[in-house]
């Protein structure tokens, strides 16, 4: 009887002791085994208990145990779940619109039967009860964090809520997160709010929900984006995307530039070109002015390029340049180049290095989309089109001693010194235009420009 019993066990625990545990608990509890007092041995109902082994699984054998707890404990185990694995008592006592007191004793009982794993000792303080040493003011200030002693016992949770009320639940925590969070928590807790929300999405009808939702999808999207998430971050795009109206170009122009600009590139970085040809057509032709196409006509150059597509993401960017009242060849004779040169030597004669450190911010909108997409061009011509790249570069130099700085600038700088050493063979002033370049990134602090 005992060897049956135990392959039972094992059959429907694959052997985890915390689940071999509960389940000859739960057996004892249903009086599928009991102890003889009689005749001095255990004994079971080996039928049943066959029965119970083959048509359960963990989770809903173990949802059945979590059904016995007091309602209390079942409904703070179910908001739990719905946080994740791992969660602390601040976010649950947000979810649960109680005192971090109150939820504490709430979580006392799931403690005591091992289905929640307190992080520290600090919990106790919560709960009344006193450690060897008092605490000091930085454990009383420590973060009370809990975790689920088993995954399937967080799954097991989260069943216990029915189906048609799970939205609903995802959505309510997403709202209370998002209003009782401080500015600081909520920017460190902003994935797990847009996740919450994400679930319930459905239920949400209001226009301005739908916009701030919006909203927080483009700020993670972002964050993921900065975080080299690539998918992740065209999946929160997407979800801001499919929150706007129907005429969301016309009732939320900015936000839904923003949105698709930010896919755009999220679509490249991750090396989608198929996928990327839709968002830059509906963005080149809903966006309303040439500066607000710069970000995806910056986007549609890099990925040409990164599909060495040389001579489109040149086409391109001089269209643009030309739009913007820069008129260059693909193609442009030694001549065109010798002039460029002359006529940069002389907008610079009489100027100094620190003169040009010192020059004011660029600000005109116009002559900085041109600084981009002329710096977006560079690459592309240094090797599909090499005498176009000294135009570009006269030209970067011309903007900036003219309109003020950017950050850009320190490229144009950077490329007119290597031609100064490399094709003037002027060393000295070459080396001295590096400097500046260097110069203009301190000033800008333009550390991604750096390399």
């Amino acid at each position: 009887m005992a060897e049956a019993l135990t392959k039972l066990i094992y059959q429907k625990t694959k052997g985890n002791p915390f689940f071999s545990t509960q389940f000859l608990k739960s057996l004892y509890e249903d009086g599928l085994i009991e102890f003889n007092f009689d005749d001095g041995f255990w004994q079971c109902d080996i039928s049943e208990v066959t029965a119970l082994a083959l048509t359960d699984d963990v989770v809903e054998f173990m949802a059945l145990q979590l059904n016995k707890l007091p309602q209390s404990n079942q409904n703070i185990l179910k908001l739990a779940a719905c946080i994740g694995n791992q969660f602390d008592l601040t976010t649950l006592a947000i979810v649960c619109e109680k005192s971090e007191a109150e939820t504490a004793v709430d979580l006392w009982k799931t403690l005591q039967l091992g289905l929640i794993l307190p992080q520290s000792e600090v919990y106790k303080f919560y709960i009344g009860e006193q450690s060897e040493t008092n605490p000091n003011q930085e454990q009383i200030s420590q973060v009370v964090s809990y975790k689920f002693l088993h995954d399937r016992v967080q799954q097991a949770a989260y069943f216990l809520i029915p189906d048609d009320q799970k939205q609903a639940t995802h959505l309510k925590i997403g709202q209370l997160l998002l209003e009782q969070t401080s500015e600081k928590e909520r920017e460190e807790k902003l994935f797990d709010i847009v996740n919450h929300f994400k679930i319930g999405t459905s239920l949400i009808t209001q226009v301005s929900k739908r916009s701030e939702l919006a909203e927080l999808n483009l700020t993670v999207g972002r964050k993921a984006k900065s975080a080299t998430a690539y998918t992740a971050a065209i999946a929160y795009f997407k979800t801001g995307m499919e929150l706007l109206e129907e005429n969301c170009w016309e009732s939320q122009y900015e936000l839904t530039l923003a949105l698709y600009q930010a896919k755009a590139e999220a679509i490249y970085l991750n090396g989608e070109f198929e996928q990327l040809d839709a968002v830059v057509n509906i963005t080149l032709k809903s966006a309303k002015s040439l500066l607000d196409k710069i970000a995806i006509y910056e986007t549609k150059i890099q990925a040409c390029m990164a599909q060495n597509q040389l001579s489109e993401a040149i086409k391109t960017a001089l269209d643009v340049l030309k739009k913007l009242g820069i008129d260059l060849p693909q193609t442009p004779k030694m001549t065109r180049v010798l002039l460029g040169l002359t006529q940069t030597k002389l907008i610079l004669a009489g100027k100094k290095t620190q003169d040009l450190a010192n020059l004011p911010t660029m600000t005109n909108p116009e002559k900085l989309a041109a600084m981009r997409i002329l710096s977006s061009a560079l690459s592309a011509a240094f090797i599909g089109a090499p005498k176009l790249l000294p135009l570009l570069v006269f030209q970067q130099v011309n903007l900036s001693v003219k309109y003020g700085n950017t950050p850009l600038s320190a490229f144009a700088y950077a490329w007119y010194g290597t031609i100064l050493c490399g094709v003037v063979v002027d060393i000295n002033s070459g080396y001295e235009f590096g400097q500046l370049a260097l110069q203009i990134l301190e000033k800008f602090h333009a550390q991604n420009h750096r390399c």
